[in-house]
């Protein structure tokens, strides 16, 4: 058990550099998609046949499903870094979606209204 303990907590401290180390990027990377995106026209020019192409979320979402099938439990400190890093890609991918033609950027997520207080 021992070393099972000591694996979980460096995977803990691997996580925890890892995030300290990728916030700033997506945040550098969303700074520099704003700067970018401003200078490109509104009417970019659609890729041809790119609504019948999977969304580049979804192609992240099953390289991750692919990854974790292959670990298949055998290992929950990798597992712990695959959701790590597939945040992290989520969040690089959610920073360049300014500059992603319309077609290929997600659906608008729904706004839930707050109810009213009685």
């Amino acid at each position: 058990m021992a070393i099972k303990s000591t694996l979980n907590d460096v995977t803990d401290q691997v996580v925890e550099i890892l995030t300290t180390i990728q916030t700033p990027v997506v945040d550098v990377v969303r700074q520099v998609v704003e700067a970018v995106d401003g200078y490109l026209p509104e009417d970019r020019p659609e890729l041809a046949f790119a609504e019948q192409l999977p969304k580049p979320a979804e192609l992240l979402d099953r390289g991750f499903a692919i990854a974790a099938e292959l670990n298949d439990g055998e290992y929950a400190a990798a597992k712990k870094l695959l959701k790590h890093q597939q945040a992290f890609a989520k969040s690089m991918l959610d920073a360049f979606g300014p500059l992603l033609p319309a077609s290929m950027k997600p659906a608008p997520k729904p706004k839930v209204a707050k109810a009213a207080a009685a």
